[in-house]
């Protein structure tokens, strides 16, 4: 028994940091499109302005 728990643990783990790589993937862009949009906005470039600064691809 308790090595069945010891594999779940581990199981869950895996199954965890599977699931947080493609968080990372897509989240880091679009953290960084909405910070230099929001960037943009406040040094008055206007909604056009953060919008295409935000939405420029890398």
């Amino acid at each position: 028994m308790i090595i069945l728990g010891v594999l779940l643990c581990i199981a869950a783990i895996g199954i965890l940091c599977w699931l947080l790589v493609p968080l990372a993937i897509f989240a880091l862009p679009l953290l960084v499109g909405v910070s230099a949009g929001a960037c943009a906005f406040s040094t008055g470039a206007g909604w056009l302005g953060a919008i295409l600064i935000g939405s420029r691809p890398a």
